[in-house]
């Protein structure tokens, strides 16, 4: 059976995590496969339906709003884009419009510019994680080094990398800007 959704149409209502849209007046129950009308794109009989039949059943099931659920799932095509290394073009596809359409209707794709944007930032998070995990490190492994030759114990040699040595790695190891 095809899933269709009104193209540009976003529903806010949480009561699509638990309904399909079948047609453009015809919502389909996940829990019962009960098919609603849907009319005047108004979700009031399928939240009344829900209430009646199945609000009791999940008692253990987390309440997620749509906001997090959208953003819950922007993350996870994300982690997917960059794990199988999808080019943004991704998300204009048709294929994979009609997957992610079938798996989650009321899911709205974001377009290639959003999808650019959030990479970016999350790029710049990572970025600034590693800088923060590599200046720890530096300082445990040089200021416990440094520091053991004021503490009256025998001469040690001093293991700071050259300049030079320095810059390749950091060329080789973390694009863009020095950062140390």
């Amino acid at each position: 059976m095809e899933h269709e959704q009104p193209q540009g149409k976003r529903k806010v209502s949480a009561v699509w995590d638990h309904f399909d849209l079948m047609s453009e007046n015809k919502a389909k129950c996940r829990i019962c496969s009960t098919e609603l009308s849907y009319l005047n794109k108004s979700a009031s009989s399928m939240l009344r339906h829900y209430r009646t039949r199945h609000e009791n059943e999940v008692p253990d099931t987390p309440r997620i709003d749509s906001a997090s659920r959208k953003q819950m799932l922007d993350e996870a095509l994300l982690s997917f884009m960059v794990k199988d290394c999808q080019p943004l073009s991704i998300v204009e596809s048709e294929g994979f419009r009609e997957l992610v359409q079938g798996l989650q209707p009321s899911y709205v794709l974001p377009t290639r510019k959003t999808i650019k944007q959030m990479l970016a930032k999350k790029y710049e998070e990572e970025r600034e994680r590693v800088k923060k995990e590599v200046q720890q490190a530096v300082a445990l492994t040089f200021g416990n080094i440094s520091t053991s030759k004021w503490a009256g114990r025998p001469k040690v040699p001093q293991l700071m990398p050259s300049r030079r040595c320095r810059d390749t790695w950091q060329r080789a190891i973390l694009p863009g800007p020095r950062i140390l």
